[in-house]
């Protein structure tokens, strides 16, 4: 049974401090794209409860459609190992999705300019000039 926003707000407000929750308000919010609350809720889920592995995949595709790949990358570094450890049915199927997202923003990142090159020399930042317009 699906639940919609406010009975997800109310039934967080029973046990705020309860992890599951937590996590069905941060995946509903994420699913209607309301992002920024969405993440709050989903790491205050994970930090409570590290082995709720629809967490980790949940948080890190909020993160990174906040643009936040830094952290979205821990997660998912985090994450999968604690994924693939876990016996069949029990979570397991979501490793796939995970390491795709990972090789995503790892892909993403070589790509970019000022990362480290080939013989780990630091690319040259680009300066841009303002001028004000009569």
């Amino acid at each position: 049974m699906a639940m919609d926003l406010p009975k997800l707000r109310k039934l967080l407000s029973l046990d705020p401090a309860d992890p599951l929750s937590r996590f069905a308000l941060g995946r509903k919010l994420f699913e209607t794209g309301e992002l920024d609350e969405a993440v709050e809720h989903l790491r205050f889920a994970n930090a409570a409860a590290p082995n709720h592995l629809a967490t980790y995949h949940i948080l890190s595709q909020t993160l990174i459609q906040l643009g936040k790949t830094d952290e979205a990358r821990k997660v998912l570094e985090a994450g999968i190992p604690k994924v693939m450890s876990v016996g069949e049915g029990m979570g397991r199927d979501l490793g796939p999705a995970m390491q795709a997202l990972l090789a995503e923003i790892n892909s993403k990142n070589e790509t970019l300019p000022n990362t480290k090159s080939s013989n780990d020399e630091t690319l040259p930042s680009t300066k841009i000039r303002m001028t004000k317009l009569e």
